[in-house]
Formats: C-alpha cells, sequence, structure tokens
C-alpha cells in the first residue's frame, strides 16, 4: 500500500514541479520513500490514537464524578439492604475503594483483555452475555435489513418511475413522514399493536412469529 501511494504521490510531484513537491522528491530520494509516507501515516493516525484515549479517559472520569454510590445503588436493585459493612465490602470487591487512577488502569487493562466483569444483576460474565444477544441482534439487523430493502427499492422506483405524479407524492410523504417521526416512538407503537393487540411477538426477549 506504501508504495502505491508512494508512487502516485511522485507522479503527482513531478507534474505540479513546486517548491513543496520538489522538497518532497528530494525527501523521498535521499530518505527512501517508503520510510517517508510511513512516517506520514503515523502522523496522521497519532491524533487519532490520542483523541480516543483522550475521549475515552473523559468518558471514565464523568462516569466517577457521576452523583450516588455506585454500591448502594447495585445493592439495592439486588434487593439488599446496604449497611454499612455490606457497602463496604461491595466497594472492596467493586475496586471502589482504590485510588481514581487505578481504577482506570484496572478497567481499561480488562477490556483490553477481555474481561468486562460480571453483571451483578443476573451473576453472570459480561463477555458470556454479550456473545448469547449477538445471535438475536443480528437476526434482528439482518430481518430489518431485509424489509428496508423489500420496501424501500420498489418504492423508488415506483417514485422515479411516476415522476411528479400522486404516486410519486404519496412516496416523498411518507418518506417524510419515516424521517421526521422518532424512532423510539415508532417503536413503541409497533410494539403496541404487533406485541400487546395481535400477540403474533413477544414484547421482550427473544420473539418468534406465530398465528394470531
Amino acid at each position: 500500500m506504501y508504495r502505491a501511494v508512494l508512487l502516485m504521490r511522485r507522479r503527482n510531484a513531478a507534474a505540479s514541479g513546486s517548491d513543496a513537491d520538489r522538497r518532497y522528491l528530494r525527501a523521498v530520494n535521499s530518505n527512501g520513500g517508503e520510510k517517508v509516507e510511513q512516517e506520514k501515516h503515523r502522523q496522521k493516525a497519532g491524533p487519532d490514537c490520542d483523541r480516543t484515549d483522550g475521549d475515552r479517559f473523559f468518558t471514565f472520569g464523568l462516569t466517577y464524578l457521576s452523583p450516588g454510590d455506585p454500591a448502594e445503588i447495585m445493592l439495592t436493585e439486588c434487593g439488599n439492604v446496604p449497611t454499612p459493612e455490606l457497602l463496604e465490602k461491595t466497594r472492596a470487591e467493586l475496586g471502589l475503594d482504590k485510588p481514581f487512577l487505578v481504577q482506570y488502569g484496572t478497567w481499561l487493562k480488562g477490556v483490553m483483555t477481555g474481561d468486562m466483569g460480571t453483571s451483578y444483576s443476573m451473576k453472570v460474565p459480561v463477555v458470556d452475555k454479550l456473545v448469547s444477544c449477538f445471535r438475536p441482534t443480528l437476526e434482528l439487523a439482518l430481518a430489518s435489513l431485509v424489509i428496508m430493502v423489500l420496501i424501500s427499492v420498489p418504492l423508488g422506483i415506483l417514485s422515479a418511475v411516476c415522476r411528479n405524479k400522486w404516486v410519486d407524492y404519496l412516496v416523498r410523504a411518507l418518506t417524510f413522514l419515516g424521517v421526521s417521526v422518532p424512532n423510539f416512538w415508532i417503536g413503541l407503537i409497533l410494539l403496541s399493536i404487533f406485541g400487546v393487540t395481535l400477540r403474533w411477538v413477544t414484547v421482550s426477549g427473544e420473539a418468534r412469529i406465530s398465528n394470531p
């Protein structure tokens, strides 16, 4: 890839003939073209990596500074009474009694190694829960994609064929309505119709289409 980029830049520099391009050609010929291009790519990728690390640290810091005690919230949601002894034990288990940088380092190491901890509400590792939900999520995404293609492509062709006619205006109105209405509101309406009223799918969990 570097060789292809180098060849293209050499051609552009030779065709341009500007002072900057001549300096680039001299640097390429004296120091080796691939090294010059690799250094340029490293300089471009460096700010992106730094920005990603900064965003990660900033997000973790906001979570750390958010109001409320995570140990108390976790115990309350699990149905336990947050006594002082239990709170102290839970903070020690979660590492909440350690300094901020130690907590961030532990969290970052776990994320990089695939250890995201244990879900205290479900009592299972978070990675196992993500893996078990991957297949249903993929099925839902593929089904949504198929439905979208089967509906949008014929309507787009029909709108193009019947340009500036009532069919075209109807398709435009439906498209504008679909873009304008919030997705979460449409989702609630569809759940109310197909899940609660018609009972074709389950409202929560993995749904399968069944006979009404």
